[in-house]
């Protein structure tokens, strides 16, 4: 990496427009890096609205593939793949009633910066998705990076975490970190900041 963007992602960092998030690998084990999240601009709404643009633009960088359920998310979002790329985990079909009405098959499609599903303008925040990082010949998975964007909250269920029963997605209870009141708060347009923890 160029020593410059080392720079801004440091400057980025210290005047509070980062957030690293971490989980567990495994219960027993210590919290990790997860994703590292730059947030980049945020849209003002006179702006954005008449161009149905995203709301706001992020970089990302992936320490750690998602847990094993499946997830949709709070909002429409797209990304584009900038290094190294990565195994996305989908149903070839599914229905958001979760009525069985068809098989449902779990498939694994590569996604890479030099492949044409590397960019994704706006996927529904409807699908349920997950991330697996490519890994070394020792098995430690390779980081990635991406610049991910997107809508205003359309998902009143914030984010919905799925395990697959019998053909179906059944969607878990909601977790408590999912609180709206818990949220991290963001100010400004261009390069904002975070003014509180939380997910974001």
């Amino acid at each position: 990496m160029p020593t410059w963007i080392e720079r801004w992602l440091n400057w980025m960092v210290r005047r509070g427009s980062f957030k690293l998030v971490q989980r567990k690998p495994t219960p027993a084990s210590e919290p990790a890096p997860y994703i590292g999240r730059w947030y980049l601009i945020r849209l003002p709404e006179w702006l954005r609205r008449p161009l149905d643009l995203p709301e706001e633009l992020l970089l990302h960088r992936f320490f750690m593939s998602d847990p094993d359920p499946l997830h949709n998310h709070p909002w429409d979002w797209g990304r584009l793949i900038l290094s190294l790329g990565y195994y996305e985990q989908r149903f070839l079909t599914w229905r958001w009633n979760h009525k069985k009405d068809t098989d449902h098959h779990e498939r694994y499609q590569v996604r890479t910066p030099a492949g044409w599903q590397s960019f994704v303008w706006r996927e529904s925040y409807e699908t349920p998705h997950r991330v697996q990082l490519f890994t070394t010949a020792s098995g430690e998975e390779r980081p990635v990076w991406t610049l991910f964007w997107h809508w205003p909250r359309t998902n009143p269920k914030n984010w919905v975490f799925y395990d697959e029963v019998d053909g179906m997605l059944i969607p878990r209870a909601a977790r408590p970190e999912d609180d709206e009141s818990k949220r991290g708060q963001r100010v400004g347009h261009i390069f904002p900041r975070r003014t509180t923890e939380g997910r974001a």
